[in-house]
């Protein structure tokens, strides 16, 4: 299934990037996060608890390359997110639905019977439809539009799927890798040696 998502989004037209470019652009991130370490490592001075560069241009220069590791970092948790993220809930929705017919937690009496359009069932009705058959139930996309029927299904709906997404290592990983660069950027410049 992956293969098959991966196929798709080479013919997509208007991506941002190619998930195989992504590997150079990670590339040079590490190399300005070796360039933006060693400006601050080599130009800060610390005299009377005040710390400060020195030349004062090395000051520009490091918030020159900070600046530009903060950008290159958000542009690849953006693509990687947008690559990964419809792919990871796909097979987590996959995933608990086959759990849920193992655990036969939907009975078949009930999937026999007429299907009810979400609006018009109760909101236990609808996170158990959700939790068994998954957002693509067809109690769910009567209309043109998926329509969960309550806020309560609703808010299961994308409470599931953040847990889904939280899940993924690679996610995770940009996550803090953009988390570095801005606690680095706004808070302590050290912070970008996590970035190495």
């Amino acid at each position: 299934e992956e293969m098959t998502y991966i196929s798709r989004l080479k013919g997509v037209k208007g991506r941002i990037l190619h998930p195989n470019q992504l590997i150079v652009l990670e590339k040079l991130v590490v190399i300005i996060a070796i360039a933006t370490n060693l400006t601050f490592v080599t130009s800060i001075r610390k005299r009377n608890g005040h710390t400060y560069f020195d030349p004062p241009s090395s000051e520009i220069l490091f918030y020159t390359f900070a600046s530009i590791l903060l950008f290159l970092a958000s542009w690849i948790f953006i693509i990687t997110a947008s690559n990964r993220a419809p792919l990871i809930l796909k097979n987590g929705w996959n995933k608990r639905i086959t759990e849920s017919r193992r655990m036969q937690v939907y009975s078949h009496e009930q999937s026999t019977q007429e299907i009810i359009p979400a609006s018009r069932l109760s909101p236990s009705e609808g996170r158990q439809i959700l939790r068994a058959k998954g957002p693509d139930a067809e109690e769910f996309n009567k209309a043109k539009r998926r329509d969960f029927g309550s806020l309560v299904t609703t808010l299961d709906y994308y409470w599931l799927s953040m847990f889904m997404l939280i899940e993924d290592q690679t996610l995770i990983y940009v996550s803090v890798f953009l988390a570095m660069a801005i606690c680095g950027f706004s808070y302590s410049p050290l912070l970008f040696s996590f970035h190495l």
